[in-house]
């Protein structure tokens, strides 16, 4: 039974999908190099706090990385190491796909802005203050 405030079905739907997706490429993010998964992980947990409240409450109090959903949720910050690692790999696998995979020009320059605006969000993050 839906609580009142509850989003209709379909957008709860639409976005816990999306919320999902980003989670599994952020976390995949903290393992694989060129992955940026502090990008992903922004995008998961605001997904999240629009279709549901229960696996928002789930990230944002789970013992191994609930303390870094709360940080960025409440603008605490982004550890600084993890700003500049999400930049360099963002700027070398775009860097890499523009110069090695992308044929035409329309592409790499969409490749190009896509890369600057993830890594305008990255930095637009507050750094965490210890």
């Amino acid at each position: 039974m839906p609580e009142p405030g509850d989003p209709p079905f379909f957008k709860k739907a639409f976005f816990i999908s999306l919320g999902v997706i980003f989670f599994i490429l952020g976390m995949s993010g903290t393992i694989l190099p060129f992955m940026p998964g502090l990008l992903f992980t922004i995008l998961s947990l605001a997904c999240f706090a629009k279709g549901s409240k229960k696996i928002h409450f789930w990230l944002t109090n789970n013992p191994w990385f609930g303390e870094h959903f709360k940080n960025i949720e409440e603008r605490k910050g982004v550890p600084l190491w993890s700003k500049i690692l999400t930049v360099i790999f963002i700027f070398l696998s775009a860097g890499f796909g523009i110069i090695f995979v992308a044929k035409t020009f329309w592409v790499r320059i969409i490749s190009g802005l896509i890369s600057l605006l993830m890594i305008a969000i990255v930095l637009k993050q507050p750094t965490l203050k210890k």
